[in-house]
This record gives C-alpha cells, structure tokens and sequence, in this order.
C-alpha cells in the first residue's frame, strides 16, 4: 500500500467522476426520471470532493518533491483553468450572438459567466480561490503548518459560508482540499495505519460512509436538518467517500485506455457539459420539444468530442502562451 498514489490509476477515475457529474447534471434535465436512477442526484458532492482532494494532494506532491515548486505557481495553475474555460465562454458569447434569435451581447456574456446560468461553475471560482490560498499559505510557512493552516482557514470558510451563503454546493465538499494536503504531508504514518487489518478497515470506513449517507438523506427527508447541519454533514460524508477510495486506490491498478482518455479530459468535460444543457434548457422554455433520449445521447457526445477539441487547441495556446 505504501508509495504515491498511481498517476494513471487516479487519472482514470477523474474520468470516471467527470462522467458521474455530467450524468448527475442531466438528470436535472430529463423528466420521469426512474426510480433507481436518482441516487445519482445525492453522490454528487462527494464525487467533487474527490476532484479537490486530488488538486490539494497533487499540489503538495508537487511542493515536498520540487524545488522552487511555488516559482510561477499561480501564473501556470490558473492559466490551465482559465484558459479553457474562456475559450469555450467565448464561443458561447459569440455563437449566442449571431444564432442566438436576437440575444443581446450582455446577456450572451451575463450567461457565459455567472453561477446563476450556468451553474456547475461555481467549481472554477471556488478552485481559483483554492490555488491562490495555497499559494499564499505556503509561500511563506513549513509545509506542515501551512498544511494545518490551510485546513483551518477551509473550516472556518465552510462554517461561515453556512450561515451566509445559500449556495452550499460551494462548500459542501471543499474539506477534500484540505484532506489531500495533510494525506500527502502524512502518507507513510497513513498507509502504515492502513497496512494493519486493511480490509478490515475498509469494510469499516465504507460501512461509515454509507451510514452518514443514508442518515443525511433521513434527516433532509424528515425536515430535521438545517443549513449549518447539511453543509457539516457534507464534508464529513465526503471525508467518509474519499478514505476508503483512496485506500481501494492504493491497491488496485486501472489502465483502461478510454479511461486514461477521459481522465485527460476531465476539466474540460466538466466545464462543456453545462453549456449544452443550458442549450437544451432554453430550446424547451421556448416550446420546442427535446426527448429525453436526445438529451442524453446529444450531451454526452457533444461533450466528449468537444472536450477533446477543446484539449487539443488549449495545450496549443498553453505552449505558446509559456514559450
């Protein structure tokens, strides 16, 4: 169990949790949604906390192996996350523009950047933020402190965010951050916790999550939760999701090559895959009919193969942008 994390291994289920979110999207979309389908729409959270946990365990990788890791940190870190998304936000803009039946460039560009269209992507904002937390904290402390500072300030973050922000999905499963820092700061005494009765342990901690589950799920149904319960429970249960993931991870290898090929394009089918439901919304609010066949089948094969275009022109741009 000990070592790093296998690269490709947690590249293939980005892929796979890209493919969750896009599907947990969708299902908004789609009427008369089967019964044993809609737990899709409950395992969101923790999947998007598995995405943040691999960014916070990734970039500290990063700073104890690298020197100088932190040397153009934020210049490389958020042109790789916005770059993408503007050029996609700017075909919006321009395609809503010259085909969109009179729709006012604002509107266009209100649409390609604000939550309140398109929103799935509170996740680039919040991300953003991440990065430069990260890059502020550890600019100037040890790793270790920096590790417990950024867990503080990401608590304090949830804790008031709960009060003042309806939007909880921007902090319901940010906690994965910061739990991928202190894993990668402490893996060995982690993995030699692990090592001991392994299975044991993670019939244990798969028994815990499904357990906070289940009881999150009862206490939304029986109206005794409220927002503060609701945004602390999240992060637990994403804690109680990515443990047992991580340690299934630890002793499994996944080299499926279409799941290699997702996973290189996770971001990007994360951030397409809302303007084409968007697209699929506004075509139904004026009357025209969209089966639900034709939303999914559309959005899924939209998004793979503009994502992968999309890869392609933005590690161009990158590359010249860097050189």
């Amino acid at each position: 169990m000990g070592g790093r994390l296998d690269r490709t291994t947690t590249n293939c289920c980005k892929g796979i949790a890209a493919m969750i979110i896009m599907l947990h999207h969708i299902s908004f979309r789609v009427s008369n949604l089967p019964v044993y389908v809609k737990p899709i729409w409950y395992i969101a959270f923790p999947i998007v906390g598995f995405f943040f946990f691999m960014s916070g365990y990734g970039l500290t990788c990063g700073l104890l192996q690298k020197k100088n890791y932190l040397q153009g940190f934020l210049s490389k870190r958020l042109l790789n996350i916005i770059a993408p998304y503007f050029i996609v936000a700017i075909t919006w803009i321009g395609l809503e523009i010259i085909w969109g039946g009179g729709q006012t460039p604002v509107r266009a560009i209100a649409e390609a950047f604000t939550i309140r269209y398109i929103q799935p992507l509170w996740f680039i904002w919040v991300i953003i933020a991440a990065y430069i937390m990260f890059y502020a904290v550890f600019r100037h402390t040890e790793i270790n402190v920096g590790a417990y500072g950024f867990t503080s300030i990401t608590i304090a973050y949830i804790l008031i965010s709960a009060f003042v922000n309806p939007r909880d999905e921007m902090y319901a499963s940010i906690i994965g951050m910061p739990l991928g820092i202190l894993w990668a700061v402490y893996e060995r005494k982690i993995d030699s916790y692990f090592e001991i009765c392994y299975l044991r342990k993670e019939i244990v901690a798969i028994a815990a999550f499904v357990i906070l589950f289940i009881g999150r799920l009862v206490l939304s149904v029986a109206g005794l939760d409220n927002q503060l319960l609701q945004s602390v429970l999240r992060n637990i249960i994403t804690i109680a999701f990515i443990v047992p993931l991580v340690g299934l991870l630890k002793n499994v290898r996944i080299q499926k090559r279409f799941l290699i090929w997702l996973g290189t394009i996770s971001y990007e089918i994360y951030i397409i895959h809302p303007f084409i439901l968007y697209f699929f919304e506004k075509e139904t609010t004026e009357g025209k009919q969209v089966g639900n066949l034709e939303i999914v089948l559309w959005t899924i094969g939209l998004t793979l193969f503009l994502s992968s275009v999309l890869k392609v022109v933005q590690d161009i741009l990158v590359r010249k942008v860097r050189s």
